[in-house]
């Protein structure tokens, strides 16, 4: 039997949890009004770490991440209007549900996995520097800590985009092992690396897809 695509395979399971938690509800609104309330906490309050890999908003954001990963992996075969088009919506639903991430507890004993190989990562970022083209560079006004300076550096969409398909997919294989301490600890690792890198760059990355969307609309209506 031919193995499924690891994009089929996440989809799968991501859909299969989502309507497990649906029945719960389903049930839960099947019960006496007095009742409904009681049952209603129990599905949505957990603790931290417990069982955050099967909560809807989990289940959720590995939908969006796994469309997100097939979509750049599919880049070299778009067109650069349509492919901006999409990864504006992609990646503001993307960054949406990244904050809706269930809270996680650091486990210090967790060994991060990498599966996206150097290769690899240099496959995607070459394959979207030639369909952006003269359009992958852009200028991001930094600031620092304090916000006392502010220094202009050149960036490219390619790597921003690159560098948030990279952990997205080390997310993805170690969620798809089905073994809860390892799908709860890349759960952690991911919303750590969300919060001190790949969310920021995502914004970066966005707001310059967003200039290139509406660049010719406002060079036409000046």
């Amino acid at each position: 039997m031919k193995p499924l695509h690891p994009h089929v395979y996440f989809y799968n399971f991501a859909n299969q949890n989502k309507r497990r938690f649906t029945s719960r509800f389903k049930t839960a609104l099947s019960l006496p009004i007095d009742k409904q309330h009681t049952s209603h906490n129990k599905i949505m309050k957990t603790k931290p770490n417990e069982n955050n890999v099967f909560q809807v908003g989990t289940i959720e954001f590995v939908t969006v991440a796994t469309e997100c990963c097939a979509f750049l992996e599919q880049a070299e075969n778009k067109e650069r209007t349509a492919f901006i088009d999409t990864s504006l919506k992609l990646l503001t639903l993307l960054y949406l549900k990244a904050l809706l991430i269930p809270q996680t507890i650091e486990n210090d004993s967790f060994i991060p996995l990498t599966t996206v190989t150097r290769p690899q990562y240099e496959s995607i970022r070459l394959n979207l520097a030639k369909l952006m083209g003269m359009h992958d560079d852009y200028l991001e006004r930094c600031n620092d800590i304090q916000g006392y300076s502010e220094e202009i550096e050149t960036r490219s969409v390619s790597e921003g985009l690159a560098d948030i398909y990279q952990p997205l997919m080390n997310f993805l294989y170690a969620y798809r092992s089905e073994i809860p301490e390892q799908m709860q600890g890349a759960l952690n690792e991911l919303k750590k690396s969300f919060e001190l890198y790949w969310g920021a760059t995502l914004l970066s990355v966005l707001r310059a897809l967003h200039h290139l969307q509406y660049e010719s609309y406002q060079e036409d209506t000046l």
